[in-house]
Parts: structure tokens; sequence; C-alpha cells
């Protein structure tokens, strides 16, 4: 292995992330609800929700939005359920 390798390596930035409590380490500052669910084999019918710490309500993520997991420290967490629950 040349130096170029060795910098080529340390040069990529991974993200931390859970989905469904399990951890993932993510090469680009960007994902979305589709890959999300890709990363933990969810069922195209099951929603995504990015965990807010606090009182806040949890954001959901559509397969099409994008999350930049730049923005906090620290690790992302992720979570998948069903998008509709039924009285019963």
């Amino acid at each position: 292995m040349n130096d170029k390798d060795n910098n080529d390596k340390k040069d990529k930035k991974t993200w931390n992330i859970s989905v469904d409590q399990k951890p993932f380490d993510w090469t680009s500052q960007f994902i979305t609800g589709l890959e999300v669910k890709t990363l933990v084999h969810a069922p195209a019918t099951k929603g995504v929700w990015l965990k807010i710490p606090g009182p806040n309500d949890d954001l959901p993520v559509a397969d099409t939005d994008r999350i930049d997991l730049g923005l906090q420290q620290g690790r992302e967490h992720f979570f998948t359920g069903d998008t509709q629950t039924t009285e019963g």
C-alpha cells in the first residue's frame, strides 16, 4: 500500500448512525429514508423516523427525504415502523 492509498482512507469520513438500535457507519453526509430502510431490510410499506431528543416529536423521513448527518454531533438514531395504526 502506498501513501496515496493511506491518505484516501484517512480522507473518507464516516457518520455513525443507528437504525432500529443497530449501529452502522455511513460514508455519505446525507442519507434518504429509502437508504435507511435498505440498511435494515425494512419493507417499503414501513415508515422511517429520525429520533429527536427531548419532548419534541420524532421527525418522519420519507423515502426521498435527505437527512444531513453533518448537522448534529454524535450518532443519529433512526427507527422504522408501521406508518398507520388501526383501532382495535
